[in-house]
């Protein structure tokens, strides 16, 4: 029997360790919930690329969760995520990756 189960791990950029944190989940809405934990409160500054100079200017802050996954369904993105999807924040970097255990 095989078994989806999404990894998501968060990496603080305090360099303290104890802050770090591996969650694993073993449904999409699960794991969808664990990241909406995990990033509440966080933010991340949006970059806009300004192509008559070829170069990046910060735009605003947005909320980590909206930001990571935009205008799809977080479900939906979590349970057809091939590889891995990450975001950097303002306090540290999330990775969430989906794996099939036998």
């Amino acid at each position: 029997m095989k078994t989806d189960l999404w990894i998501i791990a968060w990496h603080d950029l305090s360099g303290d360790a104890d802050r770090d944190t591996t969650k694993v989940a073993l449904s999409a809405e699960d794991a969808v919930a664990a990241v909406g934990r995990i990033l509440e409160g966080e933010t991340v500054l949006e970059e806009i690329f300004d192509t008559e100079h070829g170069s990046f200017s910060p735009g605003e802050e947005q909320p980590a969760f909206a930001y990571l996954f935009g205008a799809e369904d977080p479900v939906a993105t979590l349970t057809e995520l091939q590889g891995e999807l990450e975001q950097e924040c303002e306090n540290g970097k999330i990775v969430v990756s989906r794996t099939v255990s036998v």
